[in-house]
């Protein structure tokens, strides 16, 4: 397994999708809860975490404007690198991974709408990647799981073994990199970084993660979200 010569870490964070299953007018990452964009309480976290040494924020078009002001006004002596995305998901994470300076060891990898992510899940990522090629954010399964076939309940899925992946997720970034470079070849696309590299038969770790990591998708999302920072702001946004 690859050694962490410099423990510094990229954070690139996709936030160039359309959010169509929140039905708002707002993109999701600018979408306020306190009168700050979703957007801002993850890069917070992020550049509250001595771990991180640049975030690659990567935007659509129409949100590029909005994303460099809120980047300007952190004020944060650690970089925010501005981005445009792709068509697809994976297509804006490989133009983050281009930006990301080629001395950092790590590249993570973050929903933008989800900043209710552990306190420990950057350190402990770390540490497993000096085991594995790569680690996932993820909790246990909890709710029984049915296979279907139309409206026909067809079977039950042993849960025992399954895990919900959240993000970030975490990976050397030379192998990062070469999945990246391979899928494309390919032309495969996965829904996340794990799925790519477990097309390629890399090694892959759980960070234990929280219930709480919530991707803010709907509008539910949007009201638990509210709920969420009213818990953590003492601790993860002290001030606000």
């Amino acid at each position: 397994m690859q050694t962490l010569a410099h423990e510094s870490v990229s954070v690139i964070i996709p936030a160039a999708g359309q959010g169509k299953r929140m039905g708002a007018s707002v993109p999701k990452p600018f979408l306020s809860i306190k009168d700050k964009p979703v957007l801002w309480y993850t890069l917070t976290r992020f550049l509250t975490n001595p771990l991180v040494s640049e975030i690659i924020l990567v935007v659509s078009p129409a949100i590029r404007e909005d994303a460099e002001t809120l980047a300007a006004s952190l004020k944060s002596t650690i970089p925010v690198k501005i981005r445009e995305g792709g068509k697809e998901r994976q297509d804006s994470v490989w133009q983050g991974i281009q930006a990301a300076t080629p001395g950092n060891s790590v590249l993570a990898v973050h929903d933008a709408v989800r900043p209710f992510f552990a306190p420990s899940v950057l350190h402990d990522g770390m540490q497993l990647l000096k085991k594995f090629h790569g680690a996932a954010a993820g909790i246990p399964v909890v709710h029984t799981i049915k296979k279907t076939e139309g409206q026909e309940i067809t079977g039950t899925v042993p849960r025992d073994s399954l895990v919900q992946i959240h993000t970030p997720q975490l990976f050397h970034a030379s192998i990062l990199k070469t999945v990246y470079e391979k899928a494309y070849s390919d032309h495969f696309y996965g829904t996340d970084e794990c799925m790519l590299a477990e097309r390629y038969g890399y090694k892959l770790a759980v960070i234990p993660d929280t219930p709480d990591n919530i991707k803010i998708t709907t509008p539910f999302d949007l009201q638990m979200a509210e709920m969420l920072v009213k818990k953590y702001e003492s601790s993860y946004w002290p001030g606000i």
